[in-house]
């Protein structure tokens, strides 16, 4: 598979796209996908796409909930799923002025 095919599966695969950012996090790591794995990812990018507005997240440490919720989840929306919201881009489009606090008086 070529990288621009993973490219456009991780777009549309949040799955796809955290074993990509492990890859990068973890270099030298070991993956080991398992089901609950996928089950976690499911559920990340059901909140993500506000197709459920809670879920509760109750892993053994180490099984990438930080790495899922923290670091991916917020990636794939402003990548993926929302790239013209992205903030890193070069345009103004997110750019909003910070007004002074007024003055208490």
């Amino acid at each position: 598979m070529t990288q621009d095919v993973l490219d456009a599966i991780a777009r549309l695969d949040f799955y796809t796209f955290v074993k990509m950012v492990f890859r990068e996090i973890a270099a030298g790591e070991e993956l080991v996908p398992g089901w609950h794995l996928e089950a976690m990812c499911y559920a990340v990018s059901e909140v993500g796409l506000r197709r459920r507005r809670r879920q509760i997240i109750e892993v053994p440490p180490r099984s990438l909930k930080s790495i899922c919720v923290s670091v991916a989840l917020p990636a794939w929306l402003l990548v993926a799923i929302q790239p013209a919201r992205s903030c890193a881009s070069a345009t103004r489009r997110c750019w909003r002025p910070i007004s002074p606090p007024s003055a208490a008086r």
